[in-house]
């Protein structure tokens, strides 16, 4: 068995193909997209008699001993990508994945681990929590609605006032979505987390890859309000929100969130997964429980280098 790292670049065709069928997370076309980032987007692949049977997306940041791993970023998990003809060899490879990072000279590899499969030597564990809705909870309730009545009641204000959800399309809507991400960024005084390459490369993936769903509400030919969800297998991420707050009068953030777990459900998928939430965000908290949001664990693995410590 030999495990080595190579660039999306370097992925034979069939196997390219195959990645991008398992997860968004595995697809090369995604994992490519951090590279605006200064990044290095890739996989550390098992091979086994020529053939490849196990696969962890990373994208490498630095350069040594400089050297960063992360799988993957902001939030973003990195299921492994098993051959089913392995599958009851899962966990076995998946650990020896991480032993083969843990030989690299990396100054810090994390590893978001949502399945909750690993449990490997050698790597700190971080628990983190975040909100999961279950869509299918109640399918005898016809219509899908959160159990917060007033929630109910402000979904149902934006569609009396004709607050109509729509595709973010790059061709329309990239100036406006990057002026609402700046300006939403400003307002929490962070500094701007992507830059224009990224966001135009994901809407260019978005076009072709119906696991990226990109929803705004648009008044007065500017967006109020922008939601990216990513959907991995049977759940969906709300991974970035991006909202002007002189539109709150029109409910743009519940207008997309009702119809974009509509949306979801009708696809098939199971759970919508709200995003992780800080122990001292009660608010944040509160509101996601108000969307039927449930408690869900999960653990990060950490490893640090000597001088890694001392960053």
């Amino acid at each position: 068995m030999n495990i080595t790292r190579r660039s999306w670049r370097d992925l034979a065709p069939n196997l390219a193909d195959t990645l991008n069928r398992f997860s968004i997370f595995t697809s090369p076309g995604f994992v490519l997209l951090f590279e605006t980032l200064d990044g290095s987007g890739g996989y550390y692949l098992v091979e086994q008699d020529g053939q490849v049977i196990a696969a962890l997306p990373i994208v490498e940041f630095g350069r040594p001993p400089f050297r960063r791993l992360q799988a993957l970023t902001d939030g973003l998990y990195a299921p492994v990508w098993i051959d089913e003809s392995r599958r009851a060899d899962a966990l076995p490879l998946a650990h020896a994945i991480l032993e083969r990072i843990a030989t690299e000279s990396y100054l810090k590899s994390i590893i978001t681990d949502f399945d909750n499969q690993l449990s490997p030597k050698r790597w700190q564990s971080l628990e983190m929590e975040t909100s999961l809705v279950d869509l299918h909870l109640d399918d005898s309730a016809g219509e899908w609605l959160p159990p917060d009545k007033t929630l109910c009641a402000e979904i149902a204000k934006a569609d009396r006032d004709g607050v109509a959800v729509i595709p973010i399309n790059s061709d329309t809507h990239m100036a406006s979505f990057l002026s609402l991400m700046r300006k939403t960024e400003a307002r929490h005084g962070r500094p701007q987390k992507y830059p224009e390459p990224f966001w135009r490369g994901l809407a260019e993936l978005s076009a072709h890859d119906p696991r990226i769903l990109w929803l705004g509400v648009e008044t007065s030919g500017q967006l109020a309000c922008s939601h990216i969800y990513l959907i991995d297998r049977r759940a969906a991420l709300n991974w970035q929100i991006y909202f002007d707050k002189q539109y709150s009068p029109l409910k743009p953030n519940q207008a997309i969130m009702f119809q974009a777990a509509k949306r979801l459900k009708k696809a098939g998928v199971g759970y919508l997964n709200l995003g992780s939430t800080p122990p001292e965000a009660t608010g944040v908290a509160s509101y996601k429980e108000k969307w039927g949001g449930r408690a869900y664990r999960y653990r990060v693995w950490k490893r640090t280098s000597f001088l890694g410590r001392w960053q």
